[in-house]
């Protein structure tokens, strides 16, 4: 009955036209408003008939609540047909040249008339049951196509504010009690729903921060506004790992970037349940079987809330981001990651060594990064006599060498337990990957400058040094000398890189830096990565692809006393200090032995130095300059000793 109804009265509308060519046509505006009206009566006739008793004794066998009400009834049409009124009527006015000023006449009624009032309203009973989820599309659809500055209009934000009020006191029943079956549920279409809801309105509130006024409300006590945008996106920002979460957290890095919205979120517990999130998060993973994280959806979230927390520590404003990455160290790193991966489990130390790599991995804002770094090294002093150290320099440099958890992830790169070595060898190539400033001298930088090395002219490599060093199958090789000249134009591109990275005080040695006195001449990491280099013939090849990595990327480090450490194989150093050159001398020597009881080792070479320099022209077909630097430093030594094996 309903459908011959609305078909009648198209019917009419168009005899009314052809009748009436003159008046219909002259005056599209005042055509456009009886057709908006029309789609409103037909809502608001609908709804009112569900509740007469007529409907009732002529439907007898008809529910008036039940979802079927509003499928029949084509409430949904009639509310679509009201914003395409609309968004015409927006692009007639833009497209006339003097609309300055002009009312637009279904606008006009739309406000006067309170049509949001009332549709609001039959959202929050939510009666018949999918009237609420029919009312948020509506209202997602309407600020989505509608330009028009609508929140600022009273008979907009006060409904508006209400039915969001209503729809987080609902989700958050659920999420109290899970029991419970409100009209809005995690995962449900109609809860999808209101989180886009929520994102457009937060879109407007960027574009225009004035509108923050009308999305707070008095709490109880007298305390600070609630800010109901925040309070509605919380939940999915904390609990949800799907969709809908990940669109409210993106939602939220907007909202950060406004200095007035992150003045409410300091005061918030903003910080506090989303830390808090992550430590359960991280808790629940799986333990990893083998070298590589299981590919499970726990994982995939976890990774992806992790980065959602670096993108946070960049975009929000400086007093937000401090205090989020200030809890991230006290309850994450300090009170979750460190106990798993001090403890004697080696399964589980394995595990968590893993994850750490992959923390480490995300972590790229500066601040983030900062701090995961003195997380897992200790804070450094300034090294050099003109540095400007700080008051407990001292003291800090001491507690580089005596920080727990750097001690032991050092301690760790020699472990009998090969899985973990090469995770925690993971951990700090991962690390060096940011070339982060404190990594480096904490790690080399601040005991290297303690010694009297003398300051590098020309650090670049020379084949006739490498040739008088090296004077064996590798340095006859065919290629051997292109390879070389490849390598020292790298070295020269990040060489050059040091002039903007570092400050010209990083030259000189310092004389009178404070370390630990225990400590040996090139300090605890570079001695722990050289003993693991002088067993490279009896390690994986895991092992020595991320061992050589990280050689690489020390030597790529623009800093010229590190260069000349590991790049100058004339430097004299003292002689209880072991240097990069003497480990490879040694190295080289023990591959002539082994090479003895090889049969038919030059052709097995051969073999392997033209697998690997085909491989090599196939990545550098795509890979950076900076790839294929690393990837050079690696055949250096893989070359060498992979036919050997």
């Amino acid at each position: 009955m309903q459908r011959l109804l609305q078909f009648a009265s198209s019917a009419l509308e168009a005899v009314t036209d052809a009748l009436g060519p003159t008046r219909s046509q002259a005056n599209p505006r005042r055509k456009a408003l009886l057709k908006f009206k029309r789609n409103w009566d037909a809502v608001t006739k609908f709804y009112d008939g569900l509740i007469s008793p007529s409907f009732r004794s002529r439907n007898n066998s008809v529910d008036p609540l039940d979802n079927a009400c509003l499928e029949t009834g084509q409430v949904e049409d009639h509310l679509m047909g009201l914003i395409t009124i609309l968004q015409q009527e927006e692009q007639r006015n833009n497209s006339i040249s003097d609309s300055a000023g002009m009312v637009d006449s279904c606008l006009e009624y739309f406000l006067e008339d309170r049509v949001l009032d009332k549709l609001c309203a039959l959202g929050s009973v939510n009666r018949p049951p999918g009237t609420m989820k029919l009312v948020l599309s509506f209202l997602v659809r309407l600020f989505e196509s509608v330009h028009q500055p609508l929140l600022p209009q009273m008979s907009v934000h006060q409904p508006v504010f209400q039915l969001i009020r209503v729809c987080a006191e609902m989700v958050g029943s659920v999420t109290q009690e899970p029991t419970s079956s409100p009209a809005l549920r995690m995962g449900d279409p109609a809860c999808s729903i209101f989180v886009q809801l929520l994102c457009v309105l937060c879109k407007k509130l960027v574009e225009n921060p004035d509108l923050l006024d009308f999305f707070q409300g008095d709490t109880s006590g007298g305390e600070s506004r609630e800010f109901l945008l925040f309070t509605a996106l919380l939940p999915f920002i904390r609990d949800s790992n799907d969709s809908d979460g990940d669109l409210a957290r993106n939602t939220l890095l907007q909202l950060v970037q406004i200095p007035r919205v992150c003045a409410l979120f300091v005061h918030s517990p903003l910080c506090r349940e989303l830390v808090h999130s992550l430590c359960s998060q991280f808790r629940s993973l799986p333990v990893c079987v083998g070298p590589q994280l299981p590919k499970a959806e726990s994982v995939r979230a976890f990774l992806n809330r992790v980065r959602f927390f670096n993108s946070f520590s960049r975009l929000a404003r400086d007093c937000l981001a401090e205090q989020m990455v200030n809890l991230l160290v006290i309850d994450f790193f300090e009170g979750v990651v460190k106990p798993a991966v001090v403890q004697t489990n080696e399964q589980s130390v394995v595990s968590a060594t893993l994850y750490l790599r992959s923390i480490v991995e995300c972590c790229t804002a500066p601040l983030l990064l900062h701090e995961c770094s003195v997380f897992l090294l200790g804070r450094a002093s300034s090294c050099g006599p003109n540095s400007h150290a700080d008051p407990n320099a001292a003291a800090d440099s001491v507690a580089i060498h005596s920080h727990p958890l750097r001690a032991t992830l050092i301690a760790r790169i020699n472990s009998l337990n090969e899985e973990l070595s090469v995770a925690t060898l993971h951990v700090f190539d991962a690390l060096l990957s940011h070339q982060q400033e404190h990594a480096f001298r904490n790690l080399v930088l601040c005991r290297l400058a303690s010694l009297s090395l003398p300051s590098p002219q020309d650090m670049f490599l020379d084949p006739i040094v490498f040739r008088t060093h090296f004077p064996s199958v590798a340095a006859d090789s065919a290629g051997f000398d292109s390879y070389i000249y490849d390598a020292e134009g790298q070295t020269a591109m990040f060489f050059h890189s040091y002039k903007t990275c570092w400050t010209q005080r990083d030259t000189a040695a310092a004389s009178g830096s404070v370390c630990e006195p225990s400590a040996p001449l090139e300090g605890h990491f570079l001695r722990a990565l050289l003993d693991r280099l002088g067993g490279f013939l009896d390690l994986s090849i895991s092992s020595n692809l991320v061992l050589t990595g990280i050689f690489a990327r020390l030597a790529q480090c623009p800093h010229p006393l590190l260069h000349a450490y590991l790049l100058d194989v004339r430097l004299a150093v003292p002689a209880e200090m072991r240097s990069l050159a003497e480990v490879l001398q040694q190295l080289y020597q023990r591959v002539i032995q082994r090479a003895e009881d090889i049969p038919e080792f030059e052709w097995c070479f051969a073999r392997t130095q033209l697998a690997m320099g085909v491989r090599r022209v196939a990545i550098a077909c795509c890979a950076s300059q900076e790839l294929c630097a690393i990837l050079q430093a690696k055949k250096n030594l893989l070359a060498t000793v992979s036919g050997f094996k």
